[in-house]
């Protein structure tokens, strides 16, 4: 005997028809039955991540260039094309860090606990800040420091600011050590964000100064005498037999 929440499930079920046409697959995600990448994305990464917390618009909001927004997504999103990340994606055999070599590199490493970088958060950091800045996790970190509006010690930009300047600047000297055996210095590393970071600051922050209107008179004034005006579009020289357009008319 089959259990009695079943039968009426199957009692339930209509019997083929020839009138409903043939069997056809149906998209269940959808009111409509039709398939789309974006419904089937949506149920792939629903519960992954709130597409409605306040740091996605604090992102895409920050005076910075688009490039640098998009970098910090992929970088809250834990999706930079990191060691570990393509190794995770099966892409490569050596999850190891590009520039030191002794552990994994994860998003967190390469762009601050790597001993190559620690050297360039060292010197912006205050001795209170260090340990909570060195401990804190991926999500926290980035949270952290772009709701920061605080300017970091020795500079006059804030860090929400030069934060992820530096972190672009970062992962670029990383993957210029990568492609081309090539970098720069950490000295560089900051200096160059320095410069970046002001150029933005400055490009946001000047407005230009509005020019007073000067008012002109406009007044029809008659040619002189031996000018000879015609109904048209021209005013004609007897004399001379110029023809000048100047639209003058009768």
């Amino acid at each position: 005997m089959l259990p009695s929440n079943v039968i009426p499930r199957i009692m339930a079920i209509k019997p083929r028809s020839d009138d409903a046409g043939n069997d056809r697959c149906v998209w269940k995600g959808d009111f409509m039955h039709r398939f789309g990448v974006k419904d089937a994305y949506r149920k792939l990464v629903k519960g992954s991540w709130n597409a409605h917390c306040p740091i996605w618009n604090t992102i895409w909001t920050l005076q910075i260039p688009q490039r640098i927004r998009t970098f910090l997504w992929l970088v809250l999103r834990d999706r930079i094309a990191s060691n570990y990340e393509r190794y995770r994606r099966g892409l490569t055999q050596n999850p190891a860090c590009s520039l030191c070599g002794f552990h994994e590199e994860t998003t967190l490493h390469v762009l601050r606990d790597c001993q190559a970088v620690k050297t360039i958060w060292s010197q912006l950091l205050s001795v209170g800040l260090v340990h909570s800045f060195f401990t804190n996790s991926l999500d926290d970190w980035i949270r952290t420091n772009l709701a920061c509006p605080a300017k970091l010690p020795g500079t006059s930009l804030c860090s929400n600011i030069l934060f992820p300047t530096i972190l672009w600047q970062i992962w670029k000297r990383r993957n210029c050590f990568v492609f081309t055996d090539s970098c720069i210095s950490m000295e560089d590393v900051l200096y160059l964000s320095s410069s970046w970071a002001s150029h933005f600051v400055e490009g946001h922050s000047t407005t230009p100064t509005p020019k007073a209107r000067q008012a002109v008179p406009i007044q029809w004034r008659p040619p002189p005498n031996w000018w000879c005006c015609v109904s048209m579009d021209a005013s004609v020289n007897v004399a001379l037999a110029l023809k000048l357009p100047l639209g003058n008319r009768d």
